[in-house]
């Protein structure tokens, strides 16, 4: 069950809300009842990776991920 979160336009409250099934009604701002608008949280991001090139993709400077540029990273 996803968890959204939601901002209210007016006097920037935010509040956190686990829906289930088809989408819901947004909810009403507790401090000026307001309709509140769905925000994209931290959960929701999206990752986007790009390909590598022949020869790139090793790591460097202990990284985890490849380095799209070996000879190029860590500022060297």
């Amino acid at each position: 069950m996803p968890i959204y979160e939601y901002s209210c336009k007016k006097c920037g409250a935010t509040v956190e809300r686990l829906e289930m099934g088809e989408q819901q009604n947004p909810p009403l701002c507790a401090a000026c009842n307001q309709v509140m608008e769905k925000i994209l949280s931290a959960g929701q991001s999206l990752v986007i990776s790009q390909g590598t090139s022949s020869g790139a993709g090793s790591s460097c400077c202990g990284a985890k991920t490849p380095c799209a540029n070996p000879k190029h990273c860590c500022g060297h």
